[in-house]
């Protein structure tokens, strides 16, 4: 009897979907390169004779147009449940609130302030690509170890204990109370975050507590003793802030999966 052949099947190419994230981490990067330029370029030109007048003028106008573009995108958030406006928005509220502050400093300090701007535009960024490739628990380690590294910088540059340095104190308070509240809230449902009716699984289900607290209280102590032993004592914590997160970042990088 003749055997029978297996029908003959051609081979078909199977299409997968790119992950967006990396997009998203590459456009992000991109975008932190460019402003870096963007910004150094303002300062090379700001004490120039003929362009301090344009971009002294130029930076009220783009205080409060990117102002308002963050306005306007917060109420479409609110008021607007279309998949394209929650794509959207959450970005152009983030950068126009980012370049607002970044104009106003432009405008009230010309050049004296570039650093902390060039720290800010970098460490937003930077949190934003740890957001997208790591676990919320390490994004929430970063996010209050960089604003306590970034706060020990410009108390150690000799703002003092004047306005300025209560508002970067208060600034780091609330960012150690929102991953305080955020971890002790998720610890007691399982890793997910209960706000009314609605639930946000936003660690995994195994998520313990213990680290952010430990990071809250170091950095919290550190800040302390920044305002009793001075700006010396600060430079150290500079240090100690990067030293942290690189040996966070090599942790959660092996407990990826």
């Amino acid at each position: 009897m003749p055997q029978k052949t297996a029908p003959v099947t051609k081979n078909k190419t199977v299409h997968s979907k790119s992950d967006p994230t990396v997009f998203l981490v590459v456009a992000s990067f991109v975008v932190m390169v460019l402003s870096i330029i963007l910004l150094r370029w303002v300062a090379r030109n700001y004490v120039l004779d003929g362009m301090f007048l344009h971009i002294y003028s130029a930076s009220r106008c783009a205080a409060w147009i990117c102002l308002g573009l963050a306005v306007v995108s917060l109420g479409l958030l609110i008021a607007v449940r279309r998949p394209v406006v929650r794509a959207v928005c959450p970005y152009t509220l983030a950068l126009g609130l980012l370049w607002s502050l970044t104009a106003a400093i432009l405008r009230n300090f010309w050049v004296n302030q570039m650093m902390p701007l060039y720290l800010l535009h970098a460490s937003v960024y930077c949190l934003y690509i740890v957001y997208l490739l790591y676990r919320a628990e390490f994004f929430c380690v970063s996010l209050a170890t960089v604003t306590a590294g970034v706060s020990f910088y410009l108390y150690h540059i000799g703002l003092g204990p004047n306005l300025r340095c209560f508002m970067i104190g208060a600034t780091l308070m609330l960012v150690l109370a929102l991953v305080l509240l955020t971890a002790l809230l998720c610890g007691r449902n399982k890793g997910s975050l209960v706000l009314g009716k609605r639930t946000y699984c936003v660690f995994p289900k195994s998520f313990t507590p213990l680290l952010l607290y430990i990071t809250c209280l170091i950095w919290f102590a550190c800040f302390v003793l920044c305002l009793i032993l001075g700006p010396a004592f600060a430079y150290y914590c500079i240090f100690a802030a990067v030293a942290y997160e690189l040996i966070a970042a090599v942790y959660y990088t092996f407990q990826l999966k």
